[in-house]
């Protein structure tokens, strides 16, 4: 059993509209602990693209590339990968398009407050429900996501 909540979401059509979705969770788990940090694990940095961007917004992805670190108005978010990791992260993390597997690995720091994990695809989610049981299924998406923007600014 692990030490905080953790979330999954199934897979829809869209991988972005679900990463916008896994965002926003995030963010609840945020507000509802009243932690200043937020997690993003990736695979590695490759994988801040245009979904990221869409989702996060421009300035963030280039933080996130130079620095592993985005600040703004008192929220941090932190880039975690394979290869960047960090101690301590209070607040939740968002783990996008990682193996099951390596979930585990990326979230291990303390003060981790929730997990919301988007697999890249159903068996991804069906293996990671094995490993991890205890994790809640989140299939309810907000059609306003769409066309909602959350850039670093909006994000709260």
């Amino acid at each position: 059993m692990s030490r905080y909540q953790r979330f999954h979401l199934k897979v829809g059509a869209d991988a972005e509209v679900d990463l916008r979705h896994a965002h926003q969770h995030c963010l609840g788990l945020l507000r509802a602990t009243g932690a200043n940090m937020l997690g993003l694990a990736l695979q590695d940095k490759s994988r801040l693209d245009r979904r990221i961007a869409s989702v996060f917004g421009e300035d963030v992805v280039r933080n996130l590339d130079r620095d592993n670190r985005h600040e703004l108005r008192g929220l941090t978010i932190q880039l975690l990968t394979e290869r960047i990791r960090v101690r301590r992260l209070a607040g939740p993390i968002l783990v996008a398009f990682v193996e099951p597997d390596r979930v585990a690995h990326l979230a291990d720091c303390v003060g981790v407050t929730g997990l919301v994990y988007l697999p890249a695809n159903e068996q991804q989610c069906r293996v990671y429900e094995g490993f991890h049981p205890e994790s809640s299924r989140l299939e309810t998406l907000c059609m306003e996501m769409r066309s909602t923007p959350l850039n670093g600014g909006d994000a709260l």
